[in-house]
C-alpha cells in the first residue's frame, strides 16, 4: 500500500467562528495530492454544538486518528503543537462609537494612573531634594521651579518611555517587539499551558483512548 504523505501544522491556540470545526479551520495542510488535501480540509474534527463550553482542548493524536479513519493510506507528519486549544468566538459587528468610548476610557486610566504612579515614585525618592543636592554640588543656589535639571529630567523621562515601549504613535522605532507585546505573549502561552494541563488532569481533553 502506497502511503500518501501529508504535513499538518497548528498553533497552540486557535479561534474558530462556527460550532462545527473542520481540519482547514485549525491546521495548515501540505501534500502533493491536491485531491486528498481538498477532502481533508472538509474533515470534521470537533463539534461545539453538543458541548456546554466554548473552549476545548484537542490532542493531535485524536486528529491523526480521525484522518486515518477517513483514509488509512494517509501518513501524517505533524509539525505543530501536540495539544491545541480551540476557542469558539462570535463574529460581532464593530460599533465605532462603543470602541471610541472604550479607547477614551482606557486612555484616561493609563494617563492618570501613570501620572499618579510617577508622582508617588518621585515623592518616595524625594526628587526635589535630590535635584537640590545636585544644584548644590555645582555651587548653584536652588530657587525652586523649573530649572535646567528639571527640564532635562522631564524630557529624558518622556524619551525613555518612548524608547522603552518602542512606539511613537502607531509607528515603531525598531522592528523588535515591545516589552508589552513580549509580556502579553508570555501571559498567553502560560494561559494556554494551564488550560491544556487542566483539561488533561480533569479528563476533558479530546484524545485517543
Amino acid at each position: 500500500m502506497i502511503k500518501k504523505l501529508v504535513y499538518i501544522k497548528a498553533d497552540q491556540n486557535v479561534k474558530v467562528s462556527r460550532e462545527k470545526v473542520y481540519l482547514q479551520d485549525v491546521f495548515k495542510i501540505i501534500t502533493q495530492d491536491s485531491t486528498i488535501k481538498d477532502k481533508l480540509n472538509l474533515l470534521l474534527i470537533y463539534d461545539f454544538s453538543n458541548k456546554n463550553t466554548r473552549r476545548a482542548v484537542i490532542s493531535i493524536l485524536e486528529v491523526i486518528q480521525i484522518i486515518q479513519g477517513f483514509d488509512p493510506t494517509v501518513e501524517i507528519v505533524s509539525l505543530g503543537e501536540n495539544d491545541i486549544v480551540l476557542e469558539l468566538v462570535e463574529a460581532k459587528k464593530s460599533n465605532a462609537f462603543l470602541i471610541g468610548i472604550k479607547v477614551l476610557f482606557v486612555s484616561l486610566i493609563c494617563f492618570f494612573g501613570t501620572a499618579f504612579t510617577l508622582m508617588a515614585f518621585h515623592n518616595d525618592i524625594n526628587i526635589v531634594g535630590l535635584l537640590e543636592n545636585i544644584y548644590n554640588l555645582f555651587g548653584i543656589a536652588y530657587q525652586g521651579g523649573v530649572g535646567p535639571l528639571e527640564l532635562g529630567y522631564s524630557i529624558g523621562l518622556g524619551v525613555g518611555i518612548i524608547v522603552f515601549y518602542n512606539h511613537i504613535g502607531k509607528r515603531r522605532i525598531t522592528k523588535d517587539p515591545t516589552p508589552l507585546e513580549v509580556e502579553m505573549r508570555i501571559y498567553e502561552n502560560d494561559v494556554n499551558k494551564t488550560l491544556i494541563e487542566n483539561a488533561t488532569r480533569e479528563g476533558l481533553e479530546t484524545d485517543v483512548p
